[in-house]
């Protein structure tokens, strides 16, 4: 049987007739699902393209079809099932196929899966983001790791395919915001700080097939994380004439709810819940069109709080979309998940005696700056315990100046502020840091230690007059009873020190 049809790009419209720019059919084609995240997906031929012709009236190619004989029981059970028709020949099959269209999303989708369910022995596995070649026909792929991912596609094209594994099904990525506009998955901030966080969360391919669409963020926020109850939702679609339009929406509007904020202090979590995205308002009451192509974005902030892990330790903040999984059982749900990480970084001092590092001084008194003037503070006035340690916890990258504001008694103050540089680097993925580092303004990078904890600096001081610091230059001149004493400038050393894992 010869059947026409163009090649459409959307996994719903199951064609069956490639149109291709030359007349004459590729027996295979090179075929690309997604990117590396997409796992592996099992593949199902479940028609085979047999011969081609030139169609003399539209200059279109036209291809006929075999059916996999191996398929055929499994394909005849379900058609029967889902579209209760009446299978008799191979033709028959061909027919219902080519014209599954007509029955709508819903059960083009019920069809894809109910083959799902009882197909097993694939014709070939691909490997997501790796070029396969496959025979050219009708083709029915299924992730391995979600059964109800399901993509049905006409393998036909001189120039091969690819296509978004997860078009069926919806995603949700999350992202911390670093600096000022670098949005990905890792950042780094101060303690105090209000941390920028995005949720971004796509829709089923079939959406058009729901009546009623449920939509859930959960999103789960790890102790040193304070919610700020500022959540802001932006509805962004794509109409059928190209145009996207952004719609900030509000909680409530004239009289509907939109979604629904709940805090849960138990958990430290929070969900924005949408009863139905097909009932969305904008603040003038008119409906907000949401289709396939729609993207709902969720912006909120949280604090960093004294409770925050301390580097190498990540904040986690993970989120977890819960949607409307089956268009005929409003109680079938999928989800998806992600986490990003914030870091906070800590400083340790420790004050020892320059003649004899073991000696650790009490009573010294440092604040840390963010400018060399030593005018913007970060943090003041912390003071080594008995045994000279002390601490700047909660720190972002970036440059600070430890100044000593008072020395232990019998010991000079150092005169100078000591800078030091908190760096780091991501790793090959963009998902968390490779290198945190701390510099001091020589160049030095201070190496790892093994007092069981990280960022030691030790600071040394010595008995007597005032001395300069670490890095200065010169000669402190004071004058007693008319002589002058010139003392050679000393500078305090510092060694780095890890914790150990």
């Amino acid at each position: 049987m010869k059947m026409k049809k163009r090649l459409l790009s959307i996994v719903m419209t199951l064609a069956m007739i490639c149109a291709l720019a030359v007349p004459a059919f590729a027996a295979t084609t090179s075929v690309t699902i997604g990117d590396s995240a997409a796992g592996t997906y099992s593949g199902y031929q479940l028609l085979k393209i047999t011969g081609s012709a030139v169609d003399a009236d539209t200059g279109d190619t036209i291809y006929s079809y075999a059916l996999n004989d191996t398929y055929t029981a499994a394909i005849t059970a379900v058609l029967e099932d889902v579209l209760g028709a009446t299978i008799q020949s191979d033709n028959d099959i061909i027919s219902y196929l080519s014209d599954l269209e007509s029955y709508g999303a819903s059960t083009t989708l019920n069809i894809a899966r109910a083959l799902a369910a009882v197909l097993s022995s694939p014709d070939a596995t691909i490997t997501g983001g790796t070029a396969t070649t496959l025979d050219d026909g009708y083709w029915l792929f299924v992730s391995d790791s979600d059964a109800n991912n399901v993509i049905l596609q006409t393998v036909c094209s001189d120039e091969g395919l690819t296509f978004d594994p997860k078009q069926n099904v919806p995603t949700v990525t999350k992202e911390v915001l670093e600096g000022t506009n670098d949005w990905g998955k890792v950042a780094d901030y101060e303690i105090g700080d209000d941390v920028y966080f995005r949720l971004t969360g796509t829709v089923s391919s079939y959406f058009d097939a729901y009546t009623t669409y449920y939509y859930q963020f959960e999103d789960s926020m790890s102790a040193g994380l304070s919610f700020n109850d500022d959540v802001q939702v932006t509805v962004s679609t794509t109409d059928s004439s190209g145009v996207t339009t952004d719609t900030i929406l509000s909680e409530d509007t004239s009289g509907a709810t939109n979604y629904t904020v709940a805090y849960d202090a138990t958990t430290n979590s929070f969900t924005v819940t949408f009863a139905d995205l097909n009932q969305l308002y904008d603040d003038f009451g008119n409906s907000v069109l949401v289709n396939a192509s729609t993207v709902i974005v969720i912006e909120f902030t949280a604090e960093l709080t004294e409770d925050a892990a301390l580097y190498d330790e990540a904040n986690t903040n993970e989120v977890t979309l819960t949607y409307s999984n089956d268009p005929d059982d409003s109680s079938e749900y999928g989800t998806d998940d992600d986490e990003v990480l914030v870091y906070t970084y800590e400083l340790q001092i420790s004050k020892v005696d320059a003649d004899d590092d073991t000696v650790g001084l009490e009573g010294a008194v440092f604040s840390l700056y963010r400018d060399a003037a030593c005018t913007d503070p970060v943090i003041e006035n912390v003071t080594s315990d008995t045994d000279g340690y002390l601490s700047f916890q909660g720190l972002d990258a970036g440059t600070y100046y430890l100044k000593e504001i008072t020395a232990p008694a019998g010991y000079n103050l150092l005169a100078d502020a000591i800078e030091i540089t908190i760096t780091h680097t991501l790793n090959t993925a963009g998902d968390d840091y490779d290198t945190v580092t701390f510099t001091l303004s020589d160049g030095t990078v201070l190496e790892e230690g093994s007092t069981g904890v990280y960022n030691l600096l030790t600071v040394a001081n010595n008995k007597g007059i005032e001395l300069p610091s670490t890095g200065g230059m010169g000669t402190v001149i004071f004058t007693v009873v008319g002589i002058i004493v010139i003392a050679g400038a000393a500078s305090a050393y510092v060694v780095i020190r890890r914790r150990r894992a």
